[in-house]
């Protein structure tokens, strides 16, 4: 329960809620503060014009534990559009978490929690560099200083953009809070790259599932960068002081006022609805939120292991949601996907029920990491009937709707056509059986079957929401009108909007439409009259696992 003071300046302001004592808004002429509370330090006894509040005393103990919260707005927001959830933070951290029937407990007052929002410069964090964030936090401890409030442990917290600018600042203090941010530790989104395993300061990422602006799957580079070998910690201490949290149906803006900006509308940005009203997602946030604060400031041994109990709970939960979206994307897996596909290629799973066939049809797959030694690549069959086929994970050709790429990298694949596998002495029994008559799969076809694999797999409540809500995706003709192999290495995966009529259409905007099309681009050579070197080529960009995965959960809402 809060006291609030102002403080402006040229560039910045804070406003500054007190912890321990009740407070009640006014609106218009000055008031005083009053309080009886003998309990704690006399109250700050002025208050700047215009920004008014009524104290009135709160009669829990005076507390044992004490921290300062200092939260950072995201873009184009001021400290007004955190005010609600500020109070709910406060309440919940001092009074203890909620009944399973909503509303809080009673708490025995064990942490006073003080609470800053600061604004930035025009709404715009970064305008003014990182030192913003210093003045800020320099701003608040003295406003804080000036009221007699005192406390162990200070937090940095961000929101979105907010919470980028503020990395810089936050490992000086006691912990930090990001909200619809990461710390990008594998370096795949558009701002820099740090990693969270090596912040030396306990930290909260807490990404809504239904963020339009982070995808929520994002999290998953942040626990891969966690579970490293480096990283030896218990999972309770992990879920205290490296706390991920994906949290269910809750979207970007919810934390604050729910309205995206129409800076933000015009770059292309938007949320994704949620049935939840601000006031349900926020007591989500706070949650959480409410568990971090006291796991890692509270002294009330009982308290700080219930509070680390349910962060690994969250923490537990967030892995479940990732499980099957990292394991889409391990290299493992990736080396089946294309083992399968080549096989496919070539027809051979249909020879399944050969066992010797099945050992000759052997696929090894060779990744590239430079883009010109995967271009001068050829696959081939090596003499014993081993498959060589080579991959570039292409990350600067993501699938892309709008300003928000895909994290997962398009595949650059060069397989051995069916002709040319069915030519070598190595599979030669199968040339004149039924394998050489069958057609080789076209990419369309292949896109189609590991989509449909990828949506079972996908949570029930995620994958009725895409079925019932997302733009179902159709799977177009290869596109195969290349002159060169480079041509075809530059090229993307096109997506593009289907008409009513069922047709693509010349329109580009593809998040418009409520079914878009995939296209994948082809290069095929013959097995005759061409150098014996760029004969029986396959080259195709097909979906991945992960790509499909992402497209079903965040893109097709875009």
């Amino acid at each position: 329960c809060t006291s609030v003071t102002h403080v402006l300046s040229s560039t910045t302001s804070v406003a500054v809620f007190a912890g321990g004592v009740e407070h009640a808004w006014s609106d218009g002429r000055e008031s005083q503060r009053k309080s009886d509370a003998e309990d704690w330090e006399k109250a700050p006894q002025t208050l700047e014009k215009n920004h008014l509040a009524t104290l009135k005393p709160n009669n829990t103990p005076k507390p044992k534990a004490s921290c300062l919260v200092v939260m950072l707005p995201g873009f184009a927001k001021g400290p007004e559009a955190y005010v609600d959830f500020a109070k709910k933070l406060q309440a919940r951290v001092e009074n203890g978490p909620r009944e399973h029937g909503g509303g809080a407990t009673s708490g025995d007052g064990s942490i006073a929690m003080h609470l800053a929002v600061g604004s930035f410069c025009n709404g715009m964090p970064g305008l003014l560099g990182t030192e913003e964030v210093a003045d800020i936090l320099s701003l608040v401890q003295k406003k804080v200083e000036q009221a007699g409030l005192t406390y162990d442990k200070l937090y940095v917290c961000g929101h979105s953009a907010g919470a980028q600018i503020a990395f810089q600042s936050a490992f000086k203090y006691d912990g930090f809070i990001q909200l619809g941010a990461t710390f990008n530790s594998k370096g795949r989104l558009r701002w820099p790259g740090r990693s969270l395993a090596s912040f030396p300061r306990p930290t909260l990422t807490i990404v809504g599932e239904l963020d339009g602006f982070v995808r929520y799957v994002s999290l998953a580079d942040e626990l891969e960068d966690i579970d490293s070998d480096n990283v030896k910690m218990s999972p309770e201490d992990l879920a205290r002081e490296k706390a991920v949290v994906v949290l269910p149906e809750v979207n970007h803006m919810q934390l604050a006022d729910g309205i995206v900006s129409a800076i933000a509308l015009k770059t292309g940005r938007n949320d994704l609805p949620s049935h939840l009203t601000i006031d349900e997602a926020q007591d989500r946030y706070a949650d959480v939120m409410a568990d971090f604060l006291t796991a890692n400031t509270c002294q009330n041994k009982d308290q700080d292991q219930q509070a680390t109990q349910r962060m690994l709970q969250s923490a537990t939960q967030t892995r479940e949601k990732l499980s099957t979206f990292r394991e889409l994307s391990e290299r493992a897996n990736l080396d089946g996907f294309l083992q399968n596909v080549q096989r496919s290629i070539g027809n051979l799973d249909k020879a399944a029920d050969d066992v010797k066939q099945q050992q000759q049809a052997r696929v090894n797959v060779m990744w590239h990491n430079d883009k010109m030694d995967f271009t001068y690549s050829k696959p081939r069959i090596l003499p014993d009937g081993e498959i060589e086929v080579h991959v570039y994970p292409d990350s600067k050709r993501c699938i892309s709707l709008g300003p928000s790429s895909q994290l997962s990298p398009t595949l650059s694949v060069k397989f051995k056509s069916q002709e040319a596998i069915l030519s070598h002495k190595s599979f030669s029994d199968l040339s004149g059986g039924n394998l050489a008559s069958l057609e080789q799969p076209s990419a369309v076809e292949l896109n189609r079957r590991l989509f449909e694999s990828v949506l079972a797999s996908v949570p029930k409540a995620e994958r009725e929401r895409y079925l019932r809500d997302g733009k179902q995706l159709d799977f177009l003709d290869d596109k195969t009108d290349w002159k060169t192999g480079p041509d075809w290495v530059d090229a993307p995966i096109e997506i593009v909007p289907i008409t009513d009529g069922g047709n693509d259409s010349n329109d580009h905007d593809a998040s418009s439409s409520k079914k878009v099309g995939v296209r994948s681009p082809v290069l095929k050579t013959p097995m005759q009259g061409i150098p014996a070197r760029f004969a029986g080529m396959c080259y195709m960009k097909l979906l991945s696992p992960a790509q499909a995965y992402e497209w079903i959960v965040f893109d097709s809402f875009k």
